[in-house]
């Protein structure tokens, strides 16, 4: 009997036995293209933020200076950044769509294909633009565009060369318009294709994000802006950017020699400031430094086309971290309005509130989950008394959206300081945020559902059974005040290099934590697995990745992830100065795919072993036995010992 594969997710305690399957079970094979996430947030905008970065004295010596010194070992313009990762991540997983107005991600590469570059190749009926605004050099065709249709007809592809196999985070720039519709793009990595639709009747004229995938060096992957629509107008195919690169501004004294989001968000935003657009638009004031306070917000407002949908569906949000006397600590968010009322944004107020207030609380619910307990403030909002806030002054905002300022801890002081550079806390963080951003839009839409995407599944196990099938199993996601909402379901990703991954299979809650995947090429090595949990808030963070051969004997090897350690102590340190900071990038410390290393090893040495794995707790759960193998391979790591 076969399965369609849009039921096999949902074969039950009737079907099951039926198919000689397992209560829970479903059997499917990799899924080479989809969605990215949906969820609580989708058709809302967030232009994201994270504040400072290193500056250049362009008035003066040319040289570059970080706005905020080292305090703590943590230095403000860098660590926004590195937390700007992490909340556009969970942004993404709630189904945003995200204007970034610094990078996001850490690759120093980077390849930008215009539409005119030989690498862009177009197949269909496209018509060349007239347009005034426009990405790319004077005399440039400015960009192409093509009528949709309900089907594929036309499509224009991205082939970058990309430098060296990573991750990469992609972006677009194509311009907004009346005739505009929500466009697809389908971005091709190594474990399939991924399709991101932007409205770009709301949102453009600058960089949207497209996600963040893992490519080989070479010519292998590629973008596709696709005409297929369901909507009457024209897509556009202007500019693709694969990575952020390193800074190449020279303000006078050479350029930074930094990658680009560590710089200030003021350069990123005048190098796809695009033709047409005039400097106005972004800078304020002849001096860098100067610019900087409100060249995101009017960037943010420039891209924002505001005839379309209402001002509720967008919002400016920016991450900084706070100081003052060395022993304030906790969550504020900054608002405006005390000395000029026509400064505040019309909910600043809501949203300000609204996203300290989540952030506090659920921070203090997570009391004994790190290193220390989170202060409980009182007061959770500032309006400054004798100033107003230029990054959220709704003068250059002019009621398009709400925007606030997010002082998620103080680097002055050493408790928060020491929890800011923890990737727990940094998860933690923009987990609450985000919950806050879907509480904001429910308050000021009422359509916007109140829920929160899970926590990641925990203890996954892959099996070979022997047959040439691999059966996954893991537990449910913890769920309680200040973590995740409850699984409705779960995706479950195939891979087979273990860091591209397909676009996954759903399987529903209902059924069981479990999935058979059946057809899997023994002859393409090892294959990698991991799992998501979702419901109608959005997705999780992956769990960690496991392996697998589909053999057709029981396995004698099993590989063992031990290694689930993430703290700060596990860092990547960075010279500031002559002295040493920490930079919190998550996948530097603790990647959770040591399996790919190990499986890999297996393989090469003799493809005929056949080898199970799964995590350390799944082991000690009692889940996976031990004396079941001849061989168990345990990974451990830097989970032994403590630097602290």
């Amino acid at each position: 009997m076969k399965i369609p594969m849009g039921i096999a997710m949902a074969i039950g305690p009737v079907l099951g036995p039926m198919l000689g399957l397992a209560v829970g079970e479903a059997a499917a094979q990799p899924v080479a293209a989809g969605p990215r996430p949906s969820g609580a947030l989708e058709g809302k905008i967030v232009f994201l933020h994270a504040g400072h970065g290193w500056t250049a004295d362009n008035l003066g010596s040319g040289f570059w200076f970080t706005q905020r010194p080292e305090t703590n070992e943590i230095v403000e313009d860098l660590h926004n950044i590195d937390f700007q990762t992490f909340q556009a991540e969970a942004l993404w997983n709630a189904g945003a769509t995200i204007a970034p107005l610094r990078p996001i991600g850490h690759q120093p590469n980077e390849v930008v294909l215009d539409n005119d570059d030989p690498e862009v190749t177009f197949v269909g009926a496209w018509s060349d633009s007239l347009s005034p605004i426009y990405f790319g050099d004077p005399g440039d065709t400015p960009y192409r565009f093509a009528g949709t249709s309900p089907t594929e007809t036309a499509f224009a592809r991205y082939r970058p060369t990309i430098p060296e196999q990573g991750f990469y985070p992609v972006y677009a720039w194509t311009r907004h318009g009346v005739d505009r519709v929500e466009q697809l793009y389908r971005v091709h990595h190594t474990g399939g294709a991924t399709e991101i639709t932007i409205d770009h009747t709301k949102v453009g004229n600058g960089l949207v994000y497209l996600g963040t995938y893992h490519f080989n060096a070479g010519t292998d992957g590629y973008v596709d802006v696709s005409n297929e629509s369901l909507q009457v107008g024209v897509v556009i195919a202007d500019m693709i950017r694969f990575g952020n690169g390193m800074g190449d501004i020279d303000r006078g004294a050479g350029v930074s020699g930094f990658p680009r989001e560590d710089e200030a968000g003021l350069y990123w935003i005048e190098t796809h400031a695009g033709r047409g657009i005039p400097s106005s638009e972004w800078r304020s004031s002849s001096a860098d430094d100067t610019a900087t306070v409100t060249a995101p917000t009017r960037w943010a407002e420039q891209m924002n086309r505001e005839a379309s949908g209402l001002a509720t569906d967008r919002v400016f949000l920016s991450h900084h971290s706070n100081a003052f006397d060395t022993t304030a600590r906790g969550v504020i968010a900054l608002l405006n309005g005390n000395n000029n009322p026509a400064t505040a944004t019309p909910n600043q107020f809501l949203l300000a509130g609204t996203l300290a207030r989540e952030i506090n609380n659920d921070m203090v619910a997570l009391d004994g989950a790190f290193e220390h307990d989170w202060a409980d403030r009182v007061t959770l909002t500032l309006d400054a008394s004798t100033f107003e806030y230029g990054e959220i002054n709704n003068q250059f905002i002019n009621n398009e959206f709400d925007a606030t300022i997010v002082e998620r801890a103080f680097h002055d002081n050493p408790l928060d300081a020491q929890l800011m550079r923890d990737a727990r806390v940094c998860e933690a963080l923009a987990r609450s945020t985000t919950q806050g951003l879907i509480k904001y839009f429910n308050a000021v839409d009422g359509s916007t559902p109140p829920v929160f995407a899970p926590d990641r599944p925990t203890n996954l196990r892959a099996i070979n059974n022997a047959d040439g099938t691999i059966t996954l199993n893991w537990d449910a996601p913890a769920t309680g005040p200040g973590l995740g909402g409850g699984a409705s379901g779960y995706r479950v990703y195939a891979s087979t290099n273990g860091l591209g991954f397909d676009a996954g299979t759903a399987v529903n809650a209902l059924f069981g934590s479990m999935f058979t995947f059946t057809g899997l090429d023994p002859a393409q090595g090892p294959w990698y697995f991991r799992v998501t949990a979702t419901n109608q808030g959005g997705e999780s963070r992956p769990s960690s990745v496991v392996a697998a051969t589909p053999g057709s004997s029981a396995s004698s090897v099993l590989i063992v992830d031990g290694f689930d350690r993430v703290d700060r102590f596990l860092n990547v340190r960075e010279s500031y100065l002559g002295g040493q900071i920490d930079r919190v990038r998550e996948r530097l410390q603790n990647s959770r795919d040591y399996v790919i290393q190990h499986a890999s090893a297996i393989a090469d040495a003799d493809a005929s072993i056949a080898f199970d794995s799964a995590s350390n707790d799944a082991i000690i759960g009692g889940s996976v036995a031990l004396d079941a193998y001849v061989t168990v391979v345990w990974i451990l790591g830097e989970e032994s010992s403590n630097n602290a």
